[in-house]
């Protein structure tokens, strides 16, 4: 995992500001509700509590989103220029912050504005010890909870930009199968870690009316770009929203990817993919519900949700 996160210090955190039985019972998932998934605020396009992303709105708020606390924006920018020099931070379009979500209102909407790509790389380094953060527990995860207990999107300090990630799935010869990959050394987050088949920012743009419009198009470019599925070959499925605690209560869409191809269809699409421009060095494709426990060894806590999202979606379409 990344030096930057320390997933001990991210479970004690966990126990001491999100551990009330009640907390706890709100983040379960799967079929049987038995996994902590470490997110909270779920919510599912799935299942009889569902919420369907097609009638939710997307709202804009214009201008640049500024990070206003200046020890976190110190912060954000000696960890961007960190990870430059690593060679694991390449500044891209801007990214989509979410300010606001109300999926149970009578006109549901997801408010969202514009903020920097490195704006958001404090939530990387949250357990990464700093002078900065001296008298506040001497980390960036302690630091933000300690000045903002609430978690309310919009008076959030860190700035909190929207995830997408999905697994791609396979059907033959009556068998399921998950593509399952391992991250690169080069990404600035979970590197080296297992994770679902693609996962990433969401850009921002204007363009999107509903929330399904922009989970279709974002996933659909990464599965384009990191698979080399075109168009046609595959379709994509909402499974659930979630803040993930473990990077600062980031906001993430999960979804499931169906494709009629085969595992071999599949590799030769993944083998038309320029090395460059893959974000992972291996890859697998697993039997979903094998009762194997090294399917699921090494998935870092994204892909695990992923995992288990996927497996309440089978159990309700049965």
């Amino acid at each position: 995992m990344s030096s930057y996160l320390d997933t001990p210090a991210f479970r004690a955190f966990l126990a001491r500001y999100f551990g009330s039985k009640n907390q706890v019972a709100q983040r379960l998932i799967g079929r049987n509700r038995e996994y902590d998934s470490t997110y909270f605020g779920i919510v599912r396009f799935l299942g009889r509590e569902a919420v369907g992303p097609s009638r939710m709105e997307l709202r804009y708020i214009p201008g640049m989103y500024e990070i206003s606390d200046p020890l976190i924006r110190e912060f954000t920018v000696q960890i961007a220029e960190e990870l430059r020099a690593q060679g694991r931070l390449y500044d891209g379009p801007s990214a989509m912050r979410l300010t606001a979500f109300d999926p149970y209102s009578p006109s549901p909407s997801m408010t969202v504005q514009e903020a920097r790509y490195p704006d958001q790389v404090g939530g990387l380094a949250l357990d990464l010890p700093h002078p900065i953060f001296a008298e506040c527990g001497g980390t960036l995860r302690e630091y933000y909870k300690r000045k903002e207990r609430s978690s309310d999107l919009r008076t959030h300090p860190l700035c909190l930009c929207l995830g997408i990630c999905g697994y791609l799935m396979v059907e033959e010869k009556r068998e399921r199968y998950l593509l399952q990959v391992r991250r690169s050394a080069k990404l600035a987050s979970l590197e080296n870690s297992g994770g679902p088949s693609v996962a990433g920012s969401v850009d921002y743009g204007t363009e999107y009316r509903t929330l399904i419009d922009l989970m279709s198009h974002t996933l659909g470019l990464e599965v384009t770009e990191e698979l080399g599925l075109h168009d046609g070959e595959y379709s994509i499925i909402p499974l659930a929203y979630g803040r993930e605690i473990y990077r600062g209560e980031r906001p993430q869409l999960f979804c499931l990817i169906r494709t009629e191809l085969t595992r071999a269809e599949v590799t030769e699409r993944i083998q038309t993919v320029r090395e460059e421009a893959k974000e992972f060095d291996s890859y697998q494709f697993a039997v979903l519900g094998s009762g194997n426990s090294n399917d699921l060894a090494g998935l870092n806590l994204e892909a695990l949700a992923n995992y288990y999202f996927v497996d309440e979606y089978l159990a309700v379409q049965k």
